[in-house]
C-alpha cells in the first residue's frame, strides 16, 4: 500500500523531530508507519533495490566523475541520517574515541580493526555488560590510511572508566576505558543527548566514504532502539501555527535536483 504524506514525525527520547516537505511524499506503509528492517515488505523492498542495483552495475563504469560524486554525497548523506535517527532513538551514556595500537596489529586493515573491535564488544557483553548498547563509527585517521573508532555507550554494566586527568574543551572529565587493551580510548559522559546525535555524524566524511565503498559505515548492537516515525498529511502553515510556541528549532532546507524543501523543527522534551 502507498500513502501519501507531508509531515514526518519521530518521538525520540529526548525529544520530537519533525519534517515538513514542500510538496507530498509516497511511501509504503503499514498501520500508518514506514517499514522497518524485520518486516517483509521491508525485505521485498530491499529485494527490488539489489535487483535494481544489480541491473545498473554495468552502467555505472559509463557514469561521470560529476554523477560518481553525486551518488558518493548521495550516500554519504543517507548514511549520517541512519546514525542520527538511531542515537536519538536511545539514551546514551558514554561517548568514545578508540584508537589502534599499530604495534599490536594493522589499523590500516579495515576488516581486522572491526574483527578486533567487535570480538571485544561481544566479550564485553559476555563477561561485563549483559545489556550494553553501542554505536561505533570508522574516522580514517588524518594519514588517510588508518582507522580509529567514535561512538556511544549505554548499559555498561562492570566496565571500567578510570579519569585520565584531563578535561575536553567543555570542562567535562575525560576517561578512559581501561577494558580495551588494544591501544588508547577516551571518554566522556553524554550531557546532551541530542547534541551528541548530531555531534557523531560529523565522522561521516568523504574520505571515509569513498574508502568504505560496499562496506559497512557503522555497527550497532542488536538490542537498539529505532524509532517509527508517524506520517501526516496537512497544511505545513496550520502545523506550525498550532505548535508554534512549543518549536525549540526551525530550519528550512532545499533539496538540490529534487525541487524539494523540508523544514526541519525539534520540540525538546520539558522537565517537569
Amino acid at each position: 500500500m502507498s500513502k501519501s504524506y507531508n509531515t514526518k514525525i519521530y518521538d525520540y527520547v529526548d525529544g520530537t523531530h519533525i519534517e515538513l516537505f514542500g510538496r507530498s511524499v509516497s511511501k509504503k506503509t503499514q498501520d500508518n508507519k514506514i517499514n522497518h528492517p524485520g518486516t517483509d515488505l521491508y525485505q521485498d523492498y530491499e529485494n527490488e533495490k539489489a535487483f535494481d542495483a544489480a541491473e545498473q552495475f554495468k552502467k555505472n563504469e559509463f557514469r561521470t566523475d560529476k554523477q560518481k560524486e553525486h551518488c558518493l554525497n548521495v550516500s554519504q548523506n543517507r548514511t549520517k541520517r541512519q546514525i542520527y535517527h538511531i542515537t536519538r532513538s536511545n539514551h546514551w551514556d558514554w561517548f568514545i574515541t578508540i584508537t589502534i595500537d599499530r604495534k599490536i596489529f594493522d589499523a590500516s586493515d579495515y576488516d581486522t580493526t572491526v574483527k578486533k573491535l567487535t570480538n571485544f564488544l561481544n566479550n564485553i557483553r559476555k563477561r561485563k555488560a549483559n545489556d550494553i548498547k553501542y554505536l561505533i563509527v570508522p574516522e580514517l585517521h588524518s594519514d588517510k590510511k588508518n582507522y580509529h573508532f567514535h561512538g556511544l555507550l549505554a548499559d555498561t554494566g562492570r566496565c571500567h572508566f578510570i579519569e585520565s586527568g584531563h578535561v575536553d574543551d567543555d570542562g567535562e572529565i575525560i576517561y578512559n576505558w581501561t577494558d580495551w587493551h588494544y591501544g588508547f580510548t577516551t571518554a566522556t559522559k553524554v550531557k546532551d543527548n541530542g547534541r551528541v546525535s548530531s555531534y557523531i555524524t560529523k565522522y561521516i566524511t568523504k574520505d571515509t566514504a569513498h574508502e568504505l565503498k560496499n562496506k559497512k559505515r557503522y555497527y550497532c548492537s542488536k538490542n537498539i532502539n529505532r524509532v517509527d516515525p508517524y506520517l501526516a498529511n496537512g497544511p505545513i502553515e496550520e502545523f506550525i501555527i498550532n505548535f508554534g510556541s512549543d518549536i525549540d528549532f526551525m530550519k528550512t532546507v532545499t533539496i538540490p535536483g529534487a525541487k524539494q524543501k523540508v523544514t526541519y523543527c525539534e520540540i525538546n522534551k520539558k522537565e517537569k
